[in-house]
């Protein structure tokens, strides 16, 4: 079984059939929403998917390209729950998957019915899903190949990281991770010094494996704070998160920035779209302080090339 399939398979386990509009809809690049649903696009080398999510349903046509099992169409009706300040779906699903062979069309496989849960971020930009297994599923709207779009994979910096005995907290493991373009979601960076962490950085180049943002020019940055881990939502309060990061863009101080206490990805610059050639460097100055450890927590860095 290809590895796409084998990844939203492990994801979703068993999910109802995509109707026919969405089989046959054509859209532009710059279409945004179909039918009351927003929709996200996901590319990679070797699949091409679209979601339709609006409040409470997701519907997941995905093309696995080369393959023969080139359609997979699932439907996931949820509802939206908060852990300890980290946003849950619970849902149920059904999936069929299809192959092609000499022109015609079998289903291959249909199971109903299944309850899960997952953790949700959504913004107007893109969303993501973290299950129980550790791996990560996420759309985007007038994006660019979106499967290598987090700060990893740029040239980064760090003053100080936690080491524990059998676990490192680097910022080159946050976030959702691609070996061998499988999706699997990472741990936090979490900063390495004695007490909350103030005065600790990140620092990243954004030119690394970014040629659409080199041809394009511009790029916005997203942050999750906090640690966030599917089975354990109680690590977000009990570590430190960060409240306000001095932002520098090119070794030039730009600005102060307050963060919300959540977990959901915020748009750290809002009003400044970077280019291929910014440095970033954030810096930290005050914190939300956990409520058993002084350990301070980014959960991601999301860096999205955009369209218009």
């Amino acid at each position: 079984m290809p590895k796409t399939i084998k990844l939203l398979t492990r994801f979703f386990l068993p999910l109802a059939l995509m109707t026919a509009a969405y089989a046959g809809e054509n859209r532009s690049v710059s279409d945004n929403s179909f039918g009351g649903f927003d929709v996200y696009t996901f590319s990679s080398g070797d699949k091409d998917a679209t979601y339709y999510l609006n409040e409470n349903t997701l519907h997941i046509q995905e093309r696995s390209l080369g393959s023969r099992y080139n359609s997979y169409d699932q439907t996931i009706t949820f509802s939206t729950i908060e852990k300890n300040g980290v946003p849950y779906i619970r849902y149920t699903e059904s999936d069929r998957q299809y192959i092609s062979l000499d022109g015609k069309k079998f289903e291959v496989k249909k199971s109903d019915g299944t309850e899960w849960e997952a953790v949700f971020f959504k913004n107007e930009y893109f969303f993501v899903l973290l299950n129980k297994d550790g791996t990560c599923l996420y759309g985007a709207k007038n994006a660019y190949d979106t499967w290598e779009y987090h700060v990893h994979d740029t040239e980064v910096k760090q003053s100080s990281s936690l080491k524990e005995k059998t676990k490192s907290y680097s910022i080159n493991d946050m976030g959702c991770n691609f070996p061998e373009k499988r999706t699997v979601w990472g741990a936090p960076w979490c900063e390495g010094v004695q007490g909350q962490g103030i005065g600790e950085r990140l620092e990243f180049s954004l030119k690394k494996n970014n040629s659409y943002a080199e041809v394009f020019g511009k790029q916005k940055i997203f942050i999750s704070i906090g640690y966030v881990d599917y089975s354990r939502p109680d690590l977000y309060s009990a570590n430190s998160r960060p409240k306000t990061l001095s932002v520098y863009i090119n070794d030039a101080f730009y600005k102060d920035i307050h963060l919300d206490d959540t977990s959901g990805y915020q748009d750290l610059l809002k009003d400044r779209l970077l280019t291929a050639n910014d440095t970033i460097k954030i810096i930290i100055k005050d914190v939300y302080a956990g409520d058993n450890y002084q350990d301070t927590c980014i959960n991601d860095i999301f860096i999205l090339p955009v369209r218009n």
